[in-house]
């Protein structure tokens, strides 16, 4: 297992994905294997804080309750693209449709909330 950084919409009923909304988001429980919701896949996860600071400066406005960073364990998936139901393909390695540095994981897991 690696370690890496998700920026997360805390809201008063769990812990979302910042970005994703369709479908009532992807929702991640702590202490649990975090896994994609069927047909959406893989998740994305930041290598770093500093690259999970941009992000959160980038689009923290987005989160609908209070976006954190989260240090997370994951598994690096092999595929090479993201996708969900509306939205298939979008390749991991263009700068301007994932982050810079984003890492695809099969598995996620909250460790802690990082305070920045």
């Amino acid at each position: 297992m690696e370690t890496g950084y998700k920026v997360l919409d805390v809201r008063k009923d769990g812990l979302y994905s910042l970005v994703i909304r369709r479908a009532g988001g992807m929702r991640y429980l702590p202490g649990q294997c975090n896994i994609p919701m069927p047909g959406w896949g893989p998740m994305c996860v930041l290598p770093d804080v500093a690259l999970a600071v941009g992000f959160l400066k980038m689009y923290g406005d987005m989160a609908m309750g209070k976006a954190e960073i989260y240090q997370v364990g994951y598994e690096r998936s092999q595929e090479t693209m993201a996708w969900e139901p509306f939205i298939v393909g979008i390749d991991a390695t263009r700068i301007g449709m994932l982050s810079e540095g984003t890492i695809l994981a099969d598995r996620v897991w909250l460790e802690r909330v990082v305070k920045v």
